[in-house]
């Protein structure tokens, strides 16, 4: 699954969020802003992600598997 930042994603334990920054080193992860605790972030690896919900420029929902 493709994450980029600004992407609205869903984890794995039911919350939402939005990317706000990606690391790519030394392994990648996500910085997420939380939707339901205002200014609230974690970071988080692929495997904390369930899907991308939204993200700018495409329309579809994304899942685990599939290509943008």
């Amino acid at each position: 699954m493709r994450v980029e930042e600004h992407d609205y994603v869903r984890l794995r334990n039911g919350q939402t969020g939005t990317v706000v920054y990606v690391f790519h080193s030394p392994d990648t992860a996500y910085e997420v802003e939380l939707s339901r605790c205002a200014g609230e972030m974690v970071t988080v690896r692929d495997e904390d992600l369930l899907a991308v919900e939204w993200s700018p420029g495409r329309d579809a929902v994304l899942t685990p598997g599939s290509v943008a």
